[in-house]
């Protein structure tokens, strides 16, 4: 009787036992179905099988980094993974993420293509079809992508990441803050677009170089402290006009009196001499900037480095001597196709609002006559300043030519021209 009753609570102990296990595994069953309804897993073939998961993990490395960008953008997409086996990110890929927040590296992963950034993206007029949904919503600029050879350096990539997440046991890489960095921290890989912070440190340790394309269009960053030994990936700046132009909402950069490469005058940014400008962080308030003091050593001004729209009153130091843009003509589809060809222009055509020219007395190159400036022995005109219409403008005798598209020569009411002065391009007058 006992030995039955005995029995009896073992079958039903082990019936119970039996099933919590059943229920148990079953509940993690369902836990795991529900997790991977949100989580889609790219395996280079199955692209057509993607059904609105917010996560999207590579399995193994793209064959081609463009591939996923030729299909429509997954807006829905808030974290990127890639997953052992993957070695390499390339932002070309990550063009169909435009509202990525999360981007997590394994242990495998071993290199950061950051090239749809600072190279050239091209839109083919498949692309454009492609995309042109999301670019209706802001994404990228639709009348500039129609062009199908548009070099599109302006698109804003990632523009929602906050973070990255770093497998502790990857030998090359690691997250601190959600900032990724080489794993020696010599190197500041990619600052998040979309990171909370307002002011950051470049890491004293990053003496190899910090990518100050990761700055570009940052949402919250408002003061940058460069350190004692950083040194800066520059993408050869002084020759493009979107360094600081493009730097979101940026207005204030320091630098270690201990740098070599770099220091700050007046909040611009230059080369240790002061010779080169390499950045004016304008941040968002171009429109209250009016004027400028530069570097008495600066020799050349890249005018697109400048807020054109706002800036009303020029200082020319001693030192400058050439006011310059560089066009940029892209011939192929890699940044080793892109040419910058240099040219020497008149402030005037390109500070469309200046009203005001100052020159240091010590500069060789400059003078200013009546609001006009010429070069310094007045043989040539390079702008007249729109302080007011209707002026009266009498040319002094050592001018050699005046084209009649000189800079706002139109604003002129009577002209006294000089016996030695030959007018240009009269024939257009005709037209």
């Amino acid at each position: 009787m006992i030995q039955d009753v005995r029995k009896s609570l073992v079958s039903t102990l082990l019936y119970c036992v039996s099933l919590l296990l059943v229920l148990i595994l079953t509940g993690f069953s369902s836990k795991a179905a529900v997790s991977d309804q949100n989580i889609f897993y790219y395996d280079g073939t199955n692209i057509n099988n993607y059904s609105g998961q917010q996560e999207f993990v590579f399995t193994k490395d793209s064959t081609n980094e463009n591939h996923l960008s030729q299909f429509n953008p997954f807006p829905k997409v808030l974290k990127v993974r890639y997953a052992e086996g993957c070695t390499a990110i390339s932002e070309g890929e990550l063009l169909a993420f435009p509202k990525v927040k999360t981007i997590e590296l394994s242990k495998t992963v071993q290199t950061y293509i950051d090239e749809a950034k600072q190279d050239s993206i091209y839109f083919t007029d498949e692309r454009w079809k492609q995309t042109s949904k999301f670019a209706e919503e802001d994404w990228i600029d639709i009348d500039d992508v129609r062009n199908p050879n548009y070099y599109c350096y302006n698109l804003t990539l990632l523009s929602n990441l906050e973070n990255f997440i770093v497998d502790k046991d990857n030998p090359d890489f690691q997250a601190i803050d959600g900032i990724l960095y080489n794993k020696a921290v010599t190197t500041l890989v990619k600052y998040p677009i979309n990171h909370p912070n307002k002011s950051y440190t470049i890491p004293s340790t990053v003496t190899e170089e910090a990518s100050i394309g990761s700055f570009y269009h940052t949402n919250h960053l408002e003061q940058l402290t460069i350190g004692a030994k950083t040194k800066l990936k520059l993408m050869d700046s002084s020759k493009r006009g979107d360094l600081a132009m493009w730097m979101g909402k940026l207005s204030k950069i320091t630098v270690s009196s201990k740098n070599p490469y770099y220091k700050v005058i007046h909040n611009i940014l230059y080369n240790k001499k002061g010779t080169v400008l390499y950045a004016i962080p304008i941040g968002r308030s171009t429109s209250k900037i009016t004027a400028l003091t530069f570097s008495d050593q600066l020799v050349n001004l890249n005018l697109e480095l400048v807020p054109s729209y706002s800036l009303t009153t020029l200082s020319i130091p001693k030192s400058l001597k050439e006011f310059v843009v560089y066009n940029c003509y892209a011939d192929g589809d890699s940044d080793s196709d892109i040419e910058y060809k240099r040219r020497v222009i008149s402030p005037m055509d390109f500070l469309w609002k200046l009203k005001k020219v100052q020159v240091s007395s010590k500069n060789k190159y400059y003078s200013v006559y009546q609001n006009v400036l010429y070069n310094k022995k007045r043989t040539i005109l390079y702008g007249i300043c729109q302080s007011k219409r209707n002026i009266a403008l009498k040319l002094p005798e050592t001018l050699k030519t005046l084209s009649i598209y000189t800079g706002n020569l139109d604003h002129v009411k009577s002209l006294y021209i000089g016996r030695a002065t030959k007018l240009t391009h009269l024939e257009d007058l005709a037209v």
